[in-house]
């Protein structure tokens, strides 16, 4: 078996065994193996920009409390999440 087949087996093994994880488990093997911020980025790549930017409003729904009924901060969340790492790699540099 040359590398590139042997590696495609062990892919291919790997998955199948994972096949039925749930969520919070995989979510500890990727956490395990050290790959959450590439996982993370990786999909954040190529996910289309509208997705992210429900997923950050989530986010906020779940900081800013759900009885919250404030919208404009919720819709603004995203925005306020930007412009904080932006300051916070400013003032790192710094």
């Amino acid at each position: 078996m040359t590398d590139y087949q042997s590696h495609a087996y062990n892919v291919n093994a790997a998955i199948e065994m994972l096949q039925n994880v749930d969520g919070e488990t995989m979510e500890e093997i990727i956490r395990g193996v050290g790959m959450e911020d590439q996982m993370l980025r990786q999909l954040i790549m190529t996910m289309p920009l509208e997705t992210i930017y429900e997923l950050l409003e989530e986010r906020g729904l779940l900081e800013l409390g759900e009885a919250d009924d404030d919208d404009d901060k919720i819709e603004l969340y995203p925005k306020l999440l930007i412009q904080n790492h932006e300051k916070e790699k400013t003032s790192n540099y710094n």
